[in-house]
């Protein structure tokens, strides 16, 4: 209940920073590295660093010089068999990062960058982290800092998400974010796409649009089928000027 309330307090930007001041940032991380408080406590704590980073960069500044980043994504791959708290840890880090050039760049520079969102990222995982890791990687690709070097480093991740995320392994929303990533990166220049890739780009945008032409399906999945139609249109649009 007390946490509940103190996130909604750090909701407001200037109360965030004037917790931080107070050395809530150390109390929070120390909350979630610690294994004897419950797991759903832990998860709160991240909800909370996710909410006070949010747009805030005094307070992501913060976070950066008391090492959360590595602290969060260290407590990833320690506690693999939590899906809601590795989500809500992917959630925090992505606060931290988003819209700050140099949360980006420290964050790119872990050693464990790439395999985490190999690992939220894989086939078969929980739903509700590979939404929020989706959404972190759309964010830090497509950021105004973002090039091809950062991008080649995701090399591994990307090519995960053209095998697996473009056709109907994934939730909607998930599917949505990845072919919107894709087209904003060949938009802007960002990847690399040879003849082969173009290729094997358009046959499974062709198949997938035959596929969502002719589905039945309720009104819900209904306006999920159009935006998804609408990504592919305009991606195999772009693949057809890029050939």
């Amino acid at each position: 209940m007390l946490l509940l309330e103190l996130r909604e307090i750090v909701e407001q930007i200037d109360y965030a920073r004037a917790f931080a001041a107070l050395k809530g940032v150390a109390f929070l991380l120390g909350c979630i590295q610690e294994p004897k408080v419950p797991v759903s406590t832990r998860a709160e704590c991240c909800g909370i660093i996710a909410t006070m980073a949010q747009h805030n960069p005094p307070v992501q500044k913060e976070m950066l010089e008391a090492g959360a980043l590595k602290t969060l994504s260290d407590l990833f791959f320690t506690n693999d068999q939590e899906d809601a708290f590795q989500a809500r840890l992917i959630q925090a880090m992505s606060a931290i990062v988003r819209q700050n050039n140099l949360a980006e760049t420290v964050f790119c520079k872990l050693e464990q960058s790439v395999p985490l969102f190999e690992s939220a990222l894989r086939k078969g995982g929980s739903p509700v982290v590979q939404k929020r890791a989706m959404f972190f990687l759309s964010a830090l690709l497509t950021s105004d800092e973002s090039d091809s070097q950062r991008t080649s480093r995701f090399a591994s991740v990307l090519a995960l998400v053209e095998a697996e995320y473009m056709a109907t392994f994934v939730s909607p929303d998930t599917r949505e974010l990845s072919l919107s990533l894709m087209l904003q990166l060949i938009e802007r220049d960002l990847i690399f796409v040879d003849k082969r890739r173009n290729n094997d780009l358009a046959a499974l945008g062709v198949d997938r649009i035959h596929a969502l032409r002719s589905m039945d399906c309720d009104e819900a999945l209904h306006t999920h089928a159009a935006i998804e139609l609408e990504l592919w249109e305009q991606l195999l649009s772009l693949l057809a000027k890029l050939a």
